[in-house]
């Protein structure tokens, strides 16, 4: 089972600051009501602990994930499975690329694993 979610945005702000915007883990509870803590650094190779709300159920995880690549300022991609990949896994990326004066920004997500759907209708 495969599942994506693929969004674009245009964001009027250079690329730079969207970049740090996006590396900034301890800014997060101020913008993304999914993401509601994240803890370490955006470096390719290391663990971060993320902290999550459902924005439909409000029930709350925490998960260790492998920052699989930093590209800085152009792209960081990371990895959260469960303990058998197989069941759940979920590869979280984002993409910069500079639009005129501005930034346009991709966020894309695939889950995979016979978990995925029952996992996803909760959050």
């Amino acid at each position: 089972m495969r599942l994506t979610i693929d969004t674009r945005i245009d964001i009027n702000a250079p690329l730079s600051a969207v970049w740090s915007a996006l590396t900034d883990f301890a800014s997060y509870p101020l913008w993304n009501p999914y993401l509601i803590r994240v803890e370490g650094v955006a470096e390719a190779g290391t663990r971060i602990l993320v902290h999550s709300r459902s924005t439909v159920s409000g029930k709350q995880a925490r998960q260790s994930v492998a920052v699989m690549a930093v590209s800085p300022p152009r792209m960081m991609h990371w990895r959260g499975t469960m303990a058998n990949p197989d069941q759940f896994a979920g590869d979280h990326f984002w993409h910069l690329a500079p639009n005129g004066a501005g930034t346009n920004l991709r966020h894309f997500e695939r889950f995979t694993g016979f978990d995925a759907p029952a996992i996803l209708d909760q959050h």
